[in-house]
């Protein structure tokens, strides 16, 4: 939408007055050929015509203002360099409008002002509203009617320039075809650290990477020193818990019926099977295994309830925020550091891990989508023991930048550009430093009867993309073409 578009869509005083801000920082309005004699020092010129200190300074405080609150030194040179290039900028289209012999008629100028709905009582343009709103903003109508001249004139240059933007019916019909062609894939993230296990390492090669790389194993033990070697007190757990954090529940109900559960469970029931029959907590499925907790990762009636238990023992039935839960404490580990010692076996074998893996991946991928190919479908059994499962992304279509869940991959969409509906692309692709085995799952091709009804629509996209396009790369080459001087200080 142009500037004069802009200021036609809104009547309102503060809207007007920021867009009366925007038509001053459009333009070498201020300045340029027409602020010769009004005084200032030089700021730039652009083949030989000077762009002087008021004009800079007017549209630089104007910049302050918008950008609001307190300015560093940083952002207020930003802003001064911003300001500069546009006035340049601005500056050397107007010379290219006035040696491509361009005009604008005074009635031209009037035609645009009265159109501003800003400007209108009753539907129609008022003089007298006119004058209101320029005094309003404390614009000159003498300065804003030439600001909405040069406007004019910049949008003749513009249209001219664009003019030289051609699409074919060719690119139109592959630009359509893109975008209506419906894709979806299945893939399977090779995450190494999945491979790390599995990668075998003889003790000798341990003990040489030890002996050579002291430094570096030093270093990641300190790197890893809070994460990995730093050990808070740990609980082992597993659980039951019957919620009360629904809408409805009787908690003595809820808490008697797992007191019952509990009698059981201290008489010699499995433990296991009592949680996969009642527990509502998501760890149900695995028979109530809540994993490793560290004590502030732990709730505190819980953590209190394991440590009065201790390791081998079930809790009394505690009440949290979500329901009452009986723990089985398996295991309690008690604060600990690891030193570098200890430590320094396990990291030598990481690293020379890390080391491999790459390899290993690259391998495995080989042989995944060998076997995904030759049967058709993705090969649990190669997967399961790695616990890794193919995934699918939601559908896009081959102009789609970014695709969910995956994110953008410019090398992925190179290889589906071409491949066919369940085809697996024949190299795995790197994605967020992971590489993936991919399946198109399913490609559907729009017909030729639907480029009737809509490639009209693409070719209206494309042409403008393109006009775009072309204007930008011609703003740039006349920048660079033309005998910029800068001297802030002069």
């Amino acid at each position: 939408m142009s500037l004069i578009e802009r200021m036609r869509s809104s009547t309102d005083s503060l809207l007007m007055k920021a867009l009366l801000f925007t038509v001053v920082a459009s333009f070498v309005a201020v300045g340029g050929r027409s602020a010769k004699g009004r005084g200032g020092s030089v700021v730039a010129s652009v083949n030989g015509e000077n762009i002087t200190t008021q004009q800079w300074d007017e549209l630089r405080r104007a910049a302050y203002r918008q950008a609001g609150g307190a300015l560093d030194d940083a952002k207020r040179i930003e802003i001064e360099t911003g300001v500069l290039e546009q006035l340049i900028r601005t500056e050397a289209e107007l010379q290219a409008a006035k040696a491509a012999g361009l005009a604008v008629h005074e009635d031209e100028v009037k035609r645009e002002i009265i159109k501003i709905e800003a400007f209108h009582d009753d539907g129609k343009f008022s003089e007298a509203k006119y004058v209101k709103v320029l005094e309003a903003n404390a614009t000159d109508r003498v300065d804003f009617e030439s600001q909405v001249h040069k406007q004019l004139l910049l949008d003749k240059l513009y249209e001219l320039v664009s003019k030289g933007a051609v699409v074919t019916d060719a690119e139109v019909k592959e630009e359509w075809r893109k975008e209506n062609t419906r894709i979806t894939l299945e893939y399977v993230r090779l995450v190494p650290d999945a491979f790390l296990p599995t990668i075998e390492v003889p003790a000798t090669e341990v003990d040489s990477f030890l002996a050579a790389n002291k430094d570096r194993v030093k270093a990641q033990y300190d790197e890893d020193f809070a994460r990995l070697y730093d050990l808070p007190r740990r609980y082992r757990l597993h659980g039951i818990m019957l919620r009360t954090d629904i809408e409805g529940a009787d908690k003595a109900a809820v808490q008697a019926r797992l007191e019952a559960i509990a009698t059981q469970a201290r008489a010699g029931a499995d433990f296991g099977e009592l949680a996969r029959r009642w527990s509502e907590d998501p760890s149900a499925a695995s028979g109530g295994d809540m994993g490793l907790f560290a004590a502030d990762a732990l709730d505190k009636a819980l953590a209190e309830a394991a440590d009065a238990a201790g390791a081998g023992q079930l809790t009394s039935v505690v009440e949290t925020q979500r329901g009452f839960t009986l723990l089985r404490v398996d295991a309690i580990e008690a604060k600990r550091t690891i030193a570098l010692d200890e430590a320094q076996a396990d990291i030598a074998l990481r690293l020379l891990r890390e080391s491999k893996v790459k390899g290993v991946v690259a391998d495995f991928a080989t042989k995944l989508t060998t076997a995904w190919r030759d049967t058709g479908t993705a090969p649990i059994d190669m997967l399961a023991p790695l616990a890794l499962a193919p995934s699918f992304t939601a559908e896009f279509s081959l102009l789609d930048t970014e695709i969910q869940p995956l994110g953008e991959s410019p090398e992925l969409l190179a290889q589906i550009t071409t491949a066919a509906g369940g085809s697996l692309l024949a190299l795995p692709v790197e994605i967020r430093g992971v590489a993936h085995v991919v399946r198109v799952s399913s490609r559907n091709e729009p017909s030729e009867a639907a480029f009737t009804l809509s490639g009209n629509t693409t070719r209206a996209r494309l042409e403008f993309v393109r006009r775009e396009e072309l204007k930008a790369a011609w703003r740039e080459d006349l920048v660079d073409n033309a005998k910029v001087e800068r001297f802030l200080d002069g």
